[in-house]
């Protein structure tokens, strides 16, 4: 399932990292790293506002070769004040 930050206040750098450790968390807790992710997808309710900032905090995350990827705008997420929302599909 997709991941989202722990604090919803916080400014939205911080948010997108707390969305990658999440998403680390469930990769360690399952034997896999990053080097195992074969496709992102993430939902962005400003769009255009995070693309650029998503696009830096995930060089700090992911190695080249990097993963398919997907970015995809919404007028809302599921829960209430989730902004971002990162879907990670690995393969080990």
């Amino acid at each position: 399932s997709g991941q989202g930050p722990k604090d919803y206040d916080a400014d939205m750098e911080t948010q997108m990292r707390q969305t990658f450790d999440r998403i680390q968390e469930v990769l360690n807790e399952a034997g896999a790293g990053w080097e195992h992710v074969v496709i992102l997808r993430s939902y962005f309710v400003h769009l255009s506002r995070d693309l650029p900032v998503y696009r830096k905090v995930r060089k700090d995350y992911l190695k080249k070769p990097y993963p398919a990827s997907t970015a995809v705008g919404t007028p809302e997420l599921a829960i209430p004040g989730l902004e971002i929302e990162i879907e990670a599909v690995a393969i080990l």
